[in-house]
Formats: C-alpha cells, structure tokens, sequence
C-alpha cells in the first residue's frame, strides 16, 4: 500500500473507533439530575476529543506539507 492509502485507511479506522467508543456507554444516572449525552464520562470524552484533535492536525500538516511541494 502506498503511504497515502495507509493515512486514509488508518483516519477512517480511528473514526470509526471513535464511533464505537461513543455508542458504548456506561454512565450512571441520579434521579433527579439530567445528564444529557455523555457529560458524564469525563475520561473517555476526553481520549476521544484527543484522538480525534490529532488526526486533525495530523491531516492538516500532511496536506500543508503537500502543498507546499507542488
């Protein structure tokens, strides 16, 4: 495979990873107390908003790098 292939296929992997970590969830509800989405799994939000941060700028140095070389 050419690096480009890896790049995107291992971008779309990590997005679907993300997709999945999201739809498992195990919060805990209080009566009483609303938790809309998952403001409550602090951690997990947290790796995901990285992850996917990285793969960001990841992807934005990969094409600022490109063209520059055009």
């Amino acid at each position: 495979m050419t690096p480009r292939k890896l790049i995107s296929a291992a971008a779309l992997s990590l997005l679907f990873a993300a997709g999945a970590v999201s739809a498992q969830t195990t919060s805990t509800t209080t009566p009483g107390t609303p938790n809309t989405g998952l403001g409550g799994d602090f951690a997990q939000n947290a790796i995901v908003l990285a992850t996917t941060g990285a793969v960001a700028i990841a992807g934005i140095a990969y094409l600022a790098r490109r063209t520059r070389s055009v």
